[in-house]
């Protein structure tokens, strides 16, 4: 029974708080559609939606002034 409790705090503090963490911080695009991503791959969602908002910055097209 102590090991089940030990697997589901290592489990709350490794995938579940990063990836609202995550999905919180960045708010330029769907929350829900992040945190869906976040939760269900884990540390490999986060680092996935990361990359997003990463070429999302870089990558954006030119505005032009009117």
């Amino acid at each position: 029974m102590e090991m089940l409790a030990g697997i589901l705090v290592l489990i709350l503090m490794f995938w579940i708080m990063p990836a609202l963490f995550v999905s919180s911080e960045i708010g330029t695009g769907n929350k829900a559609y992040s945190m869906t991503i976040c939760l269900l791959l884990g540390p490999v969602g986060i680092i996935i939606i990361l990359i997003i908002e990463y070429a999302k910055t870089v990558f954006q097209p030119e505005q032009e002034t009117p």
